[in-house]
This record gives C-alpha cells, sequence and structure tokens, in this order.
C-alpha cells in the first residue's frame, strides 16, 4: 500500500484478445506479449488507497520493425496514449515514460489497449509502473 511506484506485474493481469497471452519465463523476464490487433488488451484490477495523479512508466522490449503501434492505457474516466518505441531486441526491455493518469479511490480496471497496431507482434509488456506524483519515494 504504501509502495510508490508501485508495479503491476504481467502475471497479475487478465489477458483479452485473439493472439494475446501471458509468458512465463523466471519472474523478471515474464511478458504479456504476442498481441497484435486493435481491441487486445492486459486489464489489471487495482485497488487506489490514494487518489491523484499518477505517472505511468511501461516497461516493454519491442523489435525495431514493430515499434510504431500505439497503446491506451485507462483507468476509469483517465486514459493516455502511447506510441510504441523501439528496443534492441524484444527481448530487452526498457522504461518508457507514457503519460499521466489521474486515478479514483477504490477499486477499478487498469487497462493496455492496442488502438493500432503494425501488423506483427506489437511489444513485450514486462511491467507497469504507477508513480503518484507529489510523493517521495
Amino acid at each position: 500500500p504504501n509502495q510508490n511506484p508501485v508495479k503491476l506485474e504481467p502475471s497479475w493481469a487478465t489477458c483479452e484478445g485473439d493472439h494475446i497471452v501471458y509468458t512465463f519465463d523466471g519472474y523478471d523476464w515474464d511478458t504479456i506479449d504476442t498481441w497484435k490487433q486493435p481491441g487486445e488488451q492486459a486489464v489489471w484490477r487495482i485497488d487506489v488507497l490514494q487518489p491523484g495523479q499518477y505517472s505511468v512508466i511501461l516497461s516493454y522490449g519491442c523489435r525495431p520493425q514493430a515499434a510504431g503501434g500505439v497503446l491506451e492505457v485507462s483507468a476509469g474516466p483517465s486514459s493516455l496514449q502511447h506510441t510504441v518505441q523501439a528496443t534492441a531486441t524484444a527481448e530487452q526491455f526498457a522504461r518508457f515514460p507514457a503519460g499521466v493518469l489521474h486515478l479514483e479511490p477504490g477499486q477499478q480496471r487498469l487497462s493496455v489497449r492496442i488502438l493500432r497496431g503494425t501488423g506483427n507482434e506489437l511489444m513485450r509488456l514486462n511491467a507497469v509502473y504507477l508513480q503518484r506524483i507529489g510523493v517521495r519515494s
């Protein structure tokens, strides 16, 4: 509850769509992957104890030829869009600031959904970090 940032693990998500899957690879290397079509999404059930502004950081790997797709991250009425950037390989993860969400208190769904893909696997999502703004770690 007092963690800042909070790390949302891939294994905690529900995958929705024809291609998207969770792949176990030793915890630190787990991913949500093979997603490629608009509407495919990963959904976490979260319980927001402290409402406010949260910076969203996505940790993922993306092959250079697959970069350029667009994701929507949303929770409640708040949403943001992120253009997927390339890493050296799909297995080399980097953290990318995606934007800011306003989170209301209580239980809700946080989703990461493809808005526009590139026809191939969009990326391999390794974690979602929520960093409450204005609070020291």
